[in-house]
């Protein structure tokens, strides 16, 4: 049980998101994170999905439903609201259409709650939409405060909506960190390195240019190992055998424990086109990984706050990201060094702090 750092103030707060199953991403590992943490230091906390997830988690429930975006959720979650939500208690929301649902029905309570959403992401698919920008005011207005996961998702939040700037704050992810009080595995010259991955298959985590990377420096020994399943499975099996990289790749799945894969890694590789933080990275750099990070608001912090700790490139440039990789490759000792450097830099995001972090926020 960890000790209560903060005062209570507060009634208990309602964390609505789309689905809290671990499969989905990032988001959904936070705020379950969140949860536990809140519920640890004795602050009354309830976990909302909007559509199915298996995951068994105490004071946490879902909904059978096989969208978070139908109306049938619409329905569910006013339904909960109606029922469980009391005058002093905080309705905090994450991800869109939760935080739509959540901003409409703000408006038809007694409005003695308080109303929150963090931003789990840089992009959505409404930016750059001409009905987006309007979609999205109406959405953000009720919102009393807006808590963003790292310094480029709070910039582009801003540059999208600058009406948001004053309401919103800073709070980085954090992880559960395996090694705090001791030292990772220091990682040894390994004569076949591996690089790995991780991460769902989908179309924001460019694995297509990852793939085409590795074809370009197939000829050095090594091996890529990707830890994750989702959509583009089919069709990125399709493009490793087209490229001639189909014995390098080896497809892990979705995992339920990343920690070993990190530990048998030598090199972390996180492509991505964008990214809200970069939690994977983080636990990555705590395992003793140098890491290979897109120069993207979201991941790019983790490296300029910890420069010896990896290096950024331009996620668009195959050629470019097959150059970091075949240098790391080849110099065992500058890697090794990195590697030791990132895992300094990743206790600064543990999970205690972020869970602090927001028991003062909701309490402000």
């Amino acid at each position: 049980m960890v000790k209560l750092s903060h005062r209570l103030k507060v009634g208990r707060i309602h964390h609505v998101i789309n689905n809290y199953g671990l499969q989905n991403g990032g988001a959904q590992k936070i705020v379950q994170e969140l949860h536990r943490g809140l519920l640890d230091r004795g602050q009354p906390s309830s976990l909302i999905g909007l559509s199915y997830a298996s995951d068994q988690i105490l004071g946490a429930h879902s909904f059978p439903n096989q969208t978070p975006y139908s109306t049938k959720a619409f329905f569910s979650i006013e339904g909960y609201l109606r029922k469980y939500l009391n005058a002093g208690d905080i309705l905090h929301a994450h991800l869109f259409p939760a935080n739509l649902f959540c901003s409409i029905l703000y408006r038809y309570t007694n409005h003695k709650i308080t109303i929150l959403a963090t931003e789990h992401s840089t992009s959505n698919h409404r930016r750059g939409k001409w009905w987006g920008r309007t979609l999205d005011r109406i959405l953000y207005a009720p919102y009393h405060k807006l808590a963003a996961i790292s310094n480029g998702t709070a910039q582009q939040l801003g540059d999208w909506l600058p009406e948001t700037r004053s309401k919103t704050t800073v709070i980085p992810n954090g992880c559960r960190l395996k090694y705090t009080v001791s030292p990772p595995i220091f990682k040894r010259n390994n004569p076949k390195p591996v690089i790995l991955s991780a991460g769902t298959l989908r179309d924001a985590k460019n694995y297509e240019t990852a793939l085409k990377a590795i074809a370009l420096i197939r000829d050095t020994p090594f091996q890529y190992h990707i830890a994750g399943d989702g959509p583009l499975k089919k069709d990125l099996l399709k493009l490793a055998k087209d490229l001639g990289v189909a014995e390098k790749v080896t497809w892990l799945g979705w995992v339920d424990d990343i920690w070993p894969h990190l530990e048998q890694a030598d090199i972390f590789l996180m492509p991505s086109r964008w990214e809200g933080f970069g939690l994977a990275a983080v636990e990555a750099m705590n395992a003793g990984l140098p890491v290979v990070l897109s120069s993207i608001p979201g991941l790019r912090e983790l490296i300029t706050n910890a420069p010896n700790a990896g290096q950024l490139v331009d996620e668009q440039e195959a050629p470019t990201i097959a150059n970091t990789l075949q240098w790391m490759l080849k110099n065992a000792e500058a890697r090794i060094e990195m590697g030791q450097n990132a895992y300094v830099a990743s206790l600064s995001y543990g999970i205690d702090t972020m869970i602090d972090r927001y028991l003062e926020w909701y309490q402000t």
